[in-house]
């Protein structure tokens, strides 16, 4: 840990040195809900880059002060799971924190026709909008508001293009926290002028995965179709897809819909507790508990500065007596942008559903709070 932080340190000096490439973001948010617990954060950013011939290197700081009454900010993201080390340091307990991280810290080499990439670093994959099961090293929840940056994981990466129009990455990473080493594979290649489809194959944390997703489009019109297949260690196999679909108006109006199947999910309220149990659940790896959900999406823009946006989720599980009970998750989103450099974000979350009794969930969302959002970014 000791060493890698002294290289982060080596590479500030470096940079302060001779013209490297830099920037940042600051980010203030805060966030109250329904039961009168409220939140606030202050996010800085700072990002370097620099390269010579034929070899380049990124460094991503985070710092990050928080301070709750009744509620906390923080989220377990997937990328933890695949750290080796956390680079990170904490200070200060109970409602206020302040807490430093190299989020990302990568020396990328170009050989011909072959890239190298060591340390932390984003791994990016998926066609989905909503959910994205060949993203086998995880991948943003539908709800995340800050999606500009994905967190990066320790791994060694190599990228191949045997064609012009396709490509091969090949991803090795560890995962202290389960004692087990991962490794994926994934194929993308372009079909004529309006397709793309992908493969991906790998051993994640001890399961065994397979999948691929292929995406076409006729003028407004686009289709995606998204799958994986799991062997767990136990032996027992699983599916999970996704289906979409995105059209565009003639006035702007971007409607995105999606259709969720995990056929290891709850199909019953008493199954949810097992469901949600699940280390590819608690890991973030695994998006829902739930064995189908609806995703919908409107989005257009209002004025030349503002973006306004509409999510909806919906699940349905099947209670005690047979009879059937909806869970939805309603996020409204608007978007206004103050100048180039910054923008303020206006995020309204509703979930509705049986609430968890004894501590045992009885519905997807049930058991979410109502939130209001705030947030201002600045970048520099």
């Amino acid at each position: 840990m000791y060493a890698l932080v002294q290289i982060a340190l080596s590479l500030l000096l470096t940079a302060t040195a001779h013209a490297s490439e830099q920037g940042g973001r600051l980010s203030l948010v805060g966030v109250v809900d329904e039961h009168g617990a409220s939140a606030n954060q202050q996010g800085l950013r700072w990002m370097v880059d620099d390269g010579v011939e034929a070899s380049e290197w990124s460094l991503h700081l985070r710092a990050t002060r928080q301070q709750h009454s009744g509620g906390a900010t923080a989220s377990n993201h997937s990328s933890r799971l695949f750290r080796a080390h956390s680079l990170q340091t904490v200070h200060g307990s109970g409602s206020q924190q302040l807490q430093a991280e190299v989020d990302r810290l990568l020396f990328r080499h170009y050989f011909e026709g072959v890239t190298v990439s060591l340390g932390r670093q984003p791994i990016e994959w998926g066609a989905g909008h909503f959910w994205q099961p060949t993203n086998l090293l995880g991948a943003f929840s539908p709800t995340d508001l800050d999606t500009a940056y994905k967190p990066g994981i320790d791994a060694a990466l190599l990228e191949w293009s045997p064609q012009e129009l396709s490509a091969v990455s090949v991803v090795h990473t560890a995962s202290p926290a389960t004692q087990q080493n991962s490794t994926a594979a994934h194929y993308r290649s372009v079909l004529g002028v309006e397709s793309e489809f992908t493969l991906v194959v790998g051993q994640v944390i001890g399961h065994k995965m397979v999948g691929g997703s292929l995406e076409s489009s006729w003028g407004t019109l686009g289709v995606r179709l998204e799958g994986r297949a799991t062997q767990r260690q136990s032996g027992e196999q699983s599916r999970l897809w996704v289906v979409g679909a995105q059209y565009q108006f003639e006035e702007g109006t971007l409607l995105d819909l999606e259709w969720y199947e995990n056929s290891r999910g709850a199909e019953q309220e008493h199954q949810l507790l097992a469901a949600s149990s699940d280390l590819l659940v608690l890991s973030g790896l695994l998006p829902q508990s739930s064995r189908n959900l609806l995703g919908v999406s409107l989005s257009r823009d209002l004025t030349p500065l503002l973006r306004g946006g509409y999510m909806l989720l919906a699940s349905r599980l099947e209670g005690v007596g047979g009879e059937s009970h909806s869970s939805l998750l309603n996020q409204l989103n608007l978007n206004y942008s103050l100048s180039d450099e910054s923008e303020l974000l206006l995020s309204v979350l509703v979930a509705n559903g049986k609430e968890a009794a004894a501590a045992v969930p009885q519905s997807e969302f049930g058991d979410l709070p109502d939130t209001l959002t705030l947030r201002y970014q600045y970048y520099f």
